[in-house]
């Protein structure tokens, strides 16, 4: 009612700008709208996700990674001192 009265006092140009503007509006609205929603559905996944997570495996990842990566380099380093010299040691 609001709308139709005020549309009545203007002329077609004024209208059709005014009409435009508001479907303007009417459509960034609906882009809010739609990505709160997809914000939320991720959020909610989230919080599904954070109550499983330990932080803790990805440190004792990270420190088996690096025991691993000292063990191999000893074994590198081994293969070559025991073949390098001509005679055994």
């Amino acid at each position: 009612e609001e709308n139709a009265q005020k549309y009545d006092k203007m002329g077609w140009r004024e209208k059709r700008k005014a009409m435009a503007e508001e479907k303007k509006t009417w459509i960034k609205f609906k882009q809010a709208v739609y990505l709160m929603e997809e914000d939320a559905e991720e959020f909610a996944n989230c919080t599904a996700n954070y109550r499983n997570y330990n932080p803790l495996i990805p440190i004792f990842s990270l420190l088996g990674g690096i025991v691993a990566l000292i063990i191999s380099l000893c074994w590198v380093l081994q293969i070559i001192l025991y073949m390098l010299p001509t005679p055994p040691v």
